[in-house]
């Protein structure tokens, strides 16, 4: 008799709790409070979060929603629906390339029949999302592995905004023109710019295919300067061959002053016509023009001619070899006439006993120089270069190559990748917010120079980076500290 009342009570129970039970299941998270709160409920997931994100997705600022976007469809669910109409609620109608993103992206939400993109079509591209592709084996990786080091350091060096941006890795093999465009091709789904090639081949490749899907490219170590000529939303973190040799020249030359230039046939870029084009600015008088064969053996019509012309100044650009048989002759001549040039003018490439003929001898190195507290040298794991191991690859097609001789043969290579990240971070933190907007505001941060300008180079005077001269004194390099 007492064991029905109780299975009675019991089943009471169970029905008031059942309700307790499933009401806590379906409780709703409380509506975020930042930034970070929200992106943290989209990443979650669950049935309730487009409820509990309905109040801040109606008064969230733009930049925070595209910043939200950057997650895809898969992500999102049932909150990208919302945010898109957000976003296209507050973008200014002045922000037609973000708008027209933004709608392409929303059109396969709202349409009743299925909308297949265009093969070139990447809606879903944010600039918080920086893709680097690089080479991930063979006998590249190395240099791939500073310059990616600095891209990371470059992107993470500004601000202290919520938005943070990620920093991709493609891989795309050793050299590898095809590699390069397919993993372009993956990045371009989610990035919305590029850093990338290393080498001038898969640079060009990269160049050509980023055009016609709408994302900036970075270069910063392919030595090609042409590279810049593909379109507009190619950009190079340089030193550029005008801004070395203007650079050079400001500290050479003073009005009045005769100059002579000799260039090889090994050289390229525009080093030399930098030079003279300042050089005559400041007053001083390109006296006399040369050239000879890369390997040339003897100067000795060279010198003869220098001394006719009675130059004060001569700039020279070319090998090392080269360099050290002009100035055996001029010394042997007794000319009497300042010397300078580029880095193949360093005491490293010469042999000991052949130093003294560059005593006196200035030269402008290929680098950029950070200032203290900017990043200093961005680290790097990888290797050093040996004598040994540097005579196998070929370096001629990569700024910033290392020389087998530096002591940290990786520096130059992280500079360019921090420049790279830094100038994309500064763009982004500037207000940036489609890969359209990025190229727009690296438009505005292109070389004064007009020849630089036109091949894309970035003028970092911003982030007051210099470009050292040196002198070289009993066989030591050190700063000229101007003339």
């Amino acid at each position: 008799m007492t064991t029905r009342p109780v299975a009675a009570l019991a089943a009471l129970l169970l029905a008031l709790t059942l309700p307790l039970t499933s009401s806590a299941a379906k409780k709703t998270p409380p509506p975020p409070a930042s930034l970070a709160a929200a992106d943290s409920i989209i990443a979650a997931g669950g049935a309730e979060r487009a409820k509990a994100l309905k109040p801040w997705i109606e008064s969230a600022p733009l930049a925070d929603v595209v910043y939200v976007l950057r997650r895809t469809t898969r992500e999102l669910g049932d909150v990208e629906r919302p945010l898109l109409e957000r976003a296209l609620k507050v973008a200014e109608p002045s922000r037609v390339a973000l708008r027209e993103r933004l709608e392409r992206r929303l059109a396969p939400l709202t349409s009743k029949t299925p909308v297949r993109p265009a093969s070139t079509d990447r809606p879903w591209a944010s600039v918080f999302r920086i893709a680097v592709l690089l080479p991930d084996s063979g006998a590249y990786a190395e240099y791939a592995h500073a310059v990616r080091n600095g891209a990371v350091a470059g992107a993470a060096s500004l601000g202290t905004s919520q938005r943070a941006i990620t920093v991709e890795s493609w891989q795309s093999g050793e050299d590898d023109p095809g590699r390069a465009v397919m993993a372009l091709d993956s990045a371009s789904w989610a990035a919305g710019s590029v850093i990338g090639e290393l080498l001038s081949g898969p640079t060009l490749s990269v160049a050509a295919g980023a055009r016609y899907l709408g994302l900036p490219v970075v270069s910063p170590t392919a030595g090609d300067e042409r590279l810049g000529r593909m379109g507009a939303h190619i950009f190079q973190v340089g030193p550029s061959g005008y801004e070395r040799g203007a650079t050079l020249a400001r500290a050479m030359v003073k009005p009045g002053v005769r100059v002579g230039v000799l260039v090889s046939s090994s050289s390229t870029g525009t080093f030399a016509e930098g030079f003279a084009a300042a050089a005559e600015a400041l007053g001083g008088t390109v006296a006399w023009r040369g050239s000879h064969t890369a390997g040339n053996p003897g100067f000795r019509v060279e010198a003869t001619e220098i001394t006719s012309a009675n130059l004060q100044v001569l700039f020279w650009d070319g090998e090392s070899r080269d360099g050290e048989a002009l100035l055996r002759q001029l010394s042997r001549d007794r000319v009497q006439v300042q010397v300078c040039g580029g880095a193949s003018l360093s005491p490293e490439p010469f042999h000991a006993n052949s130093r003294v003929l560059l005593e006196g001898v200035y030269f402008i190195g290929d680098e950029w120089t950070l200032p203290p507290g900017l990043g200093g040298s961005p680290p790097s794991s990888a290797p050093p270069i040996t004598r040994d191991t540097a005579a196998t690859r070929d370096t001629s097609q990569i700024q910033g190559a290392p020389s087998a001789h530096e002591a940290d043969p990786m520096q130059g290579l992280g500079v360019r990748g921090f420049l790279a990240g830094r100038a994309l971070r500064r763009a982004i933190d500037g207000g940036a917010l489609c890969p359209e907007e990025i190229r727009a505001a690296l438009d505005q941060r292109r070389a004064t120079h007009p020849a630089a300008r036109a091949l894309g180079f970035l003028d970092f005077s911003a982030d007051s980076v210099t470009l050292p001269v040196m002198m070289v004194q009993r066989g030591t390099a050190v700063p000229a500290g101007g003339k």
